[in-house]
């Protein structure tokens, strides 16, 4: 598993939460508790924390699939519209406004926190070469419908012609 996240920085650790952070032996973020996590349960051979990357494009090309399994809702979902872009197969969370960026032929949804439906929607996707291309080809299909460039200044043009009209 390759894991692209950046973390609090360094200087996060002198600051009050931060020491009393380390202080009290607790993590820092939440990738710090990933990777603890990945340790106690001496996984570590099988994780790659990459740490902030900004060759997100080449990252994606290398992935057999991408996961976005937030347990809160996201903003907007970046990730997800990278992924799209670059026709990678994606497994992630139905919450917030995962749906409305990937459509309903792009992604796998899980329930939130439901961990052994992530699981089999990994397995799933992993396993059938076939339904990982279609997905990825969907997602690449509707990043170029719904957030290539030229389909934006085109939407937004709409938008202002409308307002304009009135």
């Amino acid at each position: 598993f390759l894991v692209v996240a950046g973390g609090v920085g360094e200087d996060y650790s002198r600051t009050a939460k931060g020491s009393l952070k380390r202080l009290l032996a607790l993590p820092r973020d939440n990738l710090d508790r990933m990777k603890r996590l990945v340790r106690e349960l001496d996984l570590e051979r099988h994780f790659v924390f990459s740490g902030f990357r900004m060759d997100i494009a080449e990252v994606i090309t290398a992935l057999d699939l991408l996961v976005f399994p937030s347990v809160i809702p996201e903003g907007f979902g970046r990730p997800l519209i990278e992924a799209m872009a670059m026709g990678c197969p994606i497994v992630a969370t139905d919450l917030g406004p995962t749906l409305e960026v990937v459509g309903d032929h792009s992604a796998v949804l899980v329930r939130p926190g439901d961990v052994q439906e992530l699981a089999e929607g990994l397995v799933e996707v992993l396993k059938d070469r076939k339904k990982a291309k279609r997905l990825g080809d969907n997602g690449r299909r509707r990043f170029c419908e719904q957030f290539e460039m030229k389909s934006m200044q085109f939407k937004l043009q709409r938008v202002y012609e409308q307002v304009l009209n009135r």
